[in-house]
């Protein structure tokens, strides 16, 4: 990550193959460092002196309480291969990856200099984001596969394109479109809003105002299937709603991942209360969707190795005809990595699975690293992982009401009462390491502090887990032409998404639930970040010691940044006047629109 990160710091192509020069080099001295690592040592010797008042090992070595520990003695500068070992794998690892980051990239520091110019191009479409209301053209992500001589060097180049679809054509994912427009270079360090958004997904180019002069190659049949799937989705989930378009649009947004569904009010409204995460195919639809699915083939008596070699297919695919959005992608391959690692007994640590999915999607997407959803999902994950569940046993240890009461003379209220509690005490254990993430993201993102999303995601999330287990239940009866079924799941899950949104509205209007706010400094939030991450991962190192509190210590250091560290009450930079275009940013991490 360092690696990235400095590549995508210096100038594009900076350094070259010197970057490999530099990983061998440090190759060469962790092998080093690795073969001397044993030299120097002189052998055990007894902690006390011996009988006759000499030091060191004899031997007999006696004494009134029992025989003493050795230790080795280890001749100076025995440090030194240690130090060489992991400095060399740090220069070997940082260079390999600043040389990796440059080749994926493979991008020319002439290009920013450019001026715009008109060309005639060759797009292979990867992406396409949902149409905006009110705009008559399309956009989505590409690749420049031909150009003419001028601008031949950008084939293989990420462009962001917007065109005029023409009447009766679907844009879909592998097409192949030619067009002729303006394309325009985007810097590598764009500043805040949708242009940074793009520099942060790999884009090289813009290529607006586009004229639609031929469809050179038809999706293939894969993506068509996935775009059938869609529509079939869509009108199993709108079965029987059609006459509450608001409830609908917020069924389908939730199931399908289209915020393009949601009204502005409502979109306001979601970002304002901290839960349109609900509205991404993240890891709560992913880890709901295969808790769901994993129960139903328990209860059908499958074994545990095939319903991970059926429901991980199974979850991708619905991940496929959702729109592939990178968030689905990547909750879906932290589940994949962890069930497998558990499944076929290779780590049961499911931070190793963690870190294996992040390392697969860097090396599969290295511009991943700089995008906000990817350091907030990993983020958020590794908060709940690191402090989550240590906080929630810690808890749990606690919660025993009518422990000296024998289970079978408690009584079903006792026993309901009991399981309620440690159920709440989960979810309010979780939502402290999640919120201790995602209060400083949110500030250093959106421009707005909101300390009553904690409270409201504790209600918000149990809810919206019944209407994603409903909805799945309503594509499931309408792919099977259960029309009746599909409906009767969507009034279910429109009646809890009604109550949702209502109780959401209220809550709104009570005083301090959110409020603009701004770092400092816009450094300040990643600083924060990377402290929190350090300091979860020395307190799990250190098994979280009570004797000093240190659960507490991580709270205590973000609500002290969030006091000093912040502005509150500053009004965003583009509204107050000032350069920036934080709202632009917010619209960006909301639903990218051209």
């Amino acid at each position: 990550m360092v690696g990235f990160a400095a590549a995508r710091a210096l100038p594009a192509g900076w350094g070259g193959g010197w970057w490999l020069v530099l990983a061998t080099a440090g190759l060469g001295l962790a092998v080093a460092g690795t073969f001397s690592g044993d030299r120097g040592t002189v052998g055990p010797v007894s902690d006390r002196p011996r009988k006759d008042g000499a030091g060191g090992a004899g031997s007999e070595d006696r004494s009134e309480t029992g025989p003493t520990r050795k230790r080795a003695v280890r001749a100076p500068g025995i440090w030194m291969p240690r130090v060489c070992w992991g400095a060399g794998v740090a220069v070997a690892v940082a260079a390999a990856a600043c040389g990796y980051f440059q080749l994926r990239e493979n991008r020319l520091r002439v290009w920013e200099r450019l001026p715009a110019r008109e060309a005639e191009l060759v797009l292979e479409v990867e992406r396409v984001f949902p149409r905006v209301p009110g705009r008559v053209t399309t956009a989505g992500l590409a690749r420049i596969t031909a150009a003419p001589g001028v601008v031949a060097e950008t084939v293989g180049q990420r462009v962001y394109f917007s065109v005029r679809v023409p009447e009766g054509i679907t844009l879909l994912a592998s097409a192949r479109v030619r067009a002729s427009g303006v394309l325009a270079p985007l810097p590598r360090s764009a500043a805040a809003g949708f242009d940074g958004y793009l520099a942060d997904a790999g884009v090289a180019f813009k290529f607006n105002r586009a004229r639609w002069l031929a469809l050179e190659r038809e999706a293939n049949a894969y993506r068509r299937f996935c775009a059938a799937g869609a529509q079939r989705f869509e009108r199993a989930l709108g079965a029987g709603l059609e006459d509450r378009p608001v409830l609908r649009s917020i069924h389908v947004a939730m199931l399908l991942g289209s915020r393009a569904e949601l009204s502005e009010e409502q979109r306001e409204l979601f970002m304002n209360s901290g839960t349109m995460h609900l509205f991404a195919i993240s890891g709560l639809h992913i880890a709901v969707i295969w808790v769901t699915l994993s129960q139903l083939l328990l209860v059908l008596r499958v074994p545990r190795v095939a319903t991970v070699a059926v429901g991980l297919p199974a979850l991708f695919l619905y991940v496929e005809i959702t729109g592939g959005a990178p968030s689905a992608e990547r909750a879906w391959l932290m589940i994949a990595f962890v069930l497998a690692g558990q499944t076929l007994r290779w780590s049961r640590n499911p931070i190793a699975g963690i870190a294996g999915s992040a390392l697969v999607m860097l090396w599969w997407e290295p511009w991943q690293l700089f995008q906000v959803g990817f350091q907030m999902s990993y983020a958020v994950v590794a908060a709940l992982l690191l402090y989550g569940l240590p906080l929630e046993e810690r808890w749990q240890r606690r919660w025993r009401p009518w422990a000296d009461l024998p289970a079978a003379e408690r009584g079903w209220w006792r026993r309901g009462l009991r399981w309620l509690g440690g159920e709440g005490i989960s979810g309010a254990a979780l939502a402290v390491a999640a919120t201790l993430v995602s209060l400083p993201m949110t500030v250093a993102t959106f421009g707005l502090m909101t300390p009553g999303a904690f409270l409201v995601n504790l209600v918000c999330i149990p809810a919206s887990s019944l209407a994603i287990i409903a909805g799945m239940g309503s594509i499931l009866a309408g792919l099977a032409g259960l029309e009746a079924v599909s409906s009767f799941f969507n009034h279910a899950s429109a009646l809890t998404i009604a109550a949702m949104e209502g109780g959401l509205t209220w809550s709104m209007r009570v005083p301090g639930m959110h409020w603009p706010a701004q770092f400092r400094a816009e450094a300040l939030g990643a600083a924060v970040l990377v402290g929190l991450l350090v300091g979860l991962l020395v307190g799990y190192g250190w098994r979280w010691k009570p004797r000093v509190g240190a659960l507490w210590l991580p709270v205590l250091g973000v609500a002290l940044a969030l006091a000093v560290l912040v502005r509150h009450g500053a009004r965003p930079a583009a509204e107050a006047g000032a350069p920036g275009n934080l709202p632009a940013a917010r619209a960006a991490a909301i639903a990218p629109a051209p």
